[in-house]
């Protein structure tokens, strides 16, 4: 699973949109779209505004367990 992948998945898990995360980073939407497809990859001054963005740690969105663990769908 690629960074994209995992960014799409932490952004459906917020609610937010592609807009919504773009101007969080004071980006142009069509880049962090690129990033969700896996066209280009964040720079990596960008990587800790992600983190930051999405309240994970920078090495947690390198970790596919962490990433697409999602409480809401777990069932009790």
């Amino acid at each position: 699973m690629g960074i994209g992948t995992k960014l799409s998945i932490l952004r459906s898990q917020t609610k937010y949109s592609q807009q919504d995360i773009a101007e969080k980073l004071g980006i142009d939407r069509n880049t962090y779209a690129n990033w969700e497809s896996e066209k280009t990859e964040p720079c990596a001054s960008q990587i800790s505004k992600l983190a930051e963005v999405y309240d994970v740690t920078v090495s947690e969105l390198f970790e596919e367990e962490k990433i697409i663990e999602n409480p809401i769908n777990e069932q009790e």
